[in-house]
């Protein structure tokens, strides 16, 4: 494999792993909001 392809492959690996990565953050911060709603929620009963 070539150096070009090395690079490519990388850059592939890079976009990829910081797609997975907003993700899992967005993820997490929907969950923590979905919390937070039922937690405001159940404070007005």
């Amino acid at each position: 494999m070539t150096w070009h392809w090395w690079h490519v492959a990388l850059s592939w690996v890079a976009v990829l792993g910081g797609f997975a990565l907003l993700a899992l953050m967005i993820s997490a911060r929907a969950r923590a909001a979905q919390k937070r709603l039922a937690r405001l929620e159940g404070s007005d009963r």
